[in-house]
């Protein structure tokens, strides 16, 4: 839900994201490619989708590589990772000149909305931690509580995730939460929904679990 002050202000999305971990960064670029797959507002994206995803899958394997140590081998990982952020932050410019400022249609990419100024402050939850739970069929989450969050919408859905998954929420008002009644042997996409002021959301990223115990 959208304040009445973010649907009159014309809204901008985050570009960068070098900030964030190598797999944090994978995590977030493949949500984007999720979520901008068969969006009915951008038909055509530039770049094209299958060039990020290409992009992606090279960076990825020069992570993996890297994994086994060597100053060249990290280097080609960074090299690689600095192409698919170029062309993020190319779709993402793209994003925002189609969008024209269209706060709904900006949040349905994938990316993070830009703060703003002289808002009410929420920010965006961020790594979701998923662990075994106790028991059979359970799994244990935690994020670090964002700025402004008064409380959280805890949600998960089985894998694959797509564009037609549907999210199972759960209210609360911890940073921590465990799900119960899964299946074992399946995997599950969790993310944690930030609910601020005046019923401002901000969403985490979606993780992926290990098989359900």
């Amino acid at each position: 839900m959208l304040t009445a002050k973010e649907n009159k202000m014309s809204r901008k999305i985050i570009l960068d994201y070098s900030k964030r971990s190598d797999g944090s960064f994978v995590t977030k670029v493949s949500n984007i490619l999720s979520s901008m797959t068969d969006n009915p507002d951008f038909p055509t994206p530039i770049p094209p989708l299958t060039a990020i995803s290409e992009a992606l899958g090279a960076f990825e394997s020069a992570l993996s590589a890297a994994s086994e140590g060597g100053t060249s081998l990290t280097e080609i990982k960074n090299q690689k990772r600095i192409v698919v952020a170029d062309l993020v932050r190319q779709l993402g410019l793209y994003i925002m000149y189609i969008a024209n400022g269209d706060t709904e249609v900006l949040a349905g990419t994938g990316y993070d909305l830009a703060k703003i100024p002289g808002s009410q402050t929420l920010g965006n939850p961020g790594v979701v931690t998923i662990k075994d739970g106790i028991s059979s069929g359970m799994l244990s989450t935690f994020v670090t509580r964002p700025e402004g969050a008064k409380s959280f919408l805890y949600q998960i859905t089985p894998d694959p995730l797509t564009a037609e998954s549907v999210w199972d929420s759960k209210p609360g008002n911890k940073a921590n939460y465990t799900f119960t009644d899964l299946t074992p042997g399946k995997k599950y996409w969790i993310r944690y929904v930030a609910v601020g002021k005046e019923g401002a959301l901000a969403y985490s990223d979606p993780y992926l679990s290990k098989f359900v115990q």
